[in-house]
């Protein structure tokens, strides 16, 4: 009985010290907040930036999309309603919450290749994700957040996305940004690729 309960005791401090040496076997915390403001920063090769700043509150969100055209797209979902300013688009494709969780989903039981500086900040860097051909995305290793990503799409086009987090509280823009389509949020934070 004793060499039992001497062999569990073993097992249970073998299983301890993995669990504190390798942090990756349980979740790495890596999901969409439910309040948060960021601004992206899209290029593709070549071409000019794509700048986009999200707010995403709840189950309500907004999106506004600037790129080199002087017109911004925006799209607000307050809860149950819908607008934008392309009359096409609707709230299930325009979701910024579906598509960043689809893209945080797969770090949250990978191991990082790596640990390093990026932008300013300490971030994992994993490799290999969500079916692209050799990206790299860089996730804060403190807000969890993503950094900066960049690959090769799957027609062979090199692209670059750079994300920041913004001091912004989204509480407070419930009354004046989620209400239409009139105001923008960009006039708040300005876009360049600082």
């Amino acid at each position: 009985m004793r060499k039992l309960i001497v062999f569990i005791l073993i097992c249970a401090a073998g299983l301890l010290a993995l669990e504190i040496w390798h942090p990756f076997l349980r979740n790495n915390g890596i999901t969409l907040p439910k309040s948060v403001v960021w601004k992206t920063s899209y290029r593709e090769a070549s071409e000019p930036s794509t700048y986009t700043v999200t707010v995403v509150h709840g189950d309500r969100w907004r999106m506004e999309a600037r790129s080199s055209k002087p017109k911004i797209l925006v799209a607000v979902f307050d809860g149950s309603e819908f607008a934008s300013t392309n009359p096409r688009a609707t709230a299930a494709a325009l979701d910024p919450r579906v598509a960043m969780s689809k893209m945080l989903a797969p770090l949250n039981r990978a191991p990082p290749v790596a640990i390093e500086q990026r932008d300013g900040h300490s971030c994992w860097r994993f490799w290999g994700y969500s079916g692209w051909k050799s990206a790299h995305i860089w996730v804060d290793t403190r807000t969890r957040f993503p950094v900066f990503m960049e690959g090769t799409d799957p027609n062979g086009v090199h692209f670059e996305a750079r994300y920041s987090l913004l001091p912004i509280d989204p509480a407070s823009l419930l009354g004046r940004f989620f209400k239409g389509i009139q105001e923008t949020v960009m006039e708040l934070c300005p876009c360049d690729d600082k």
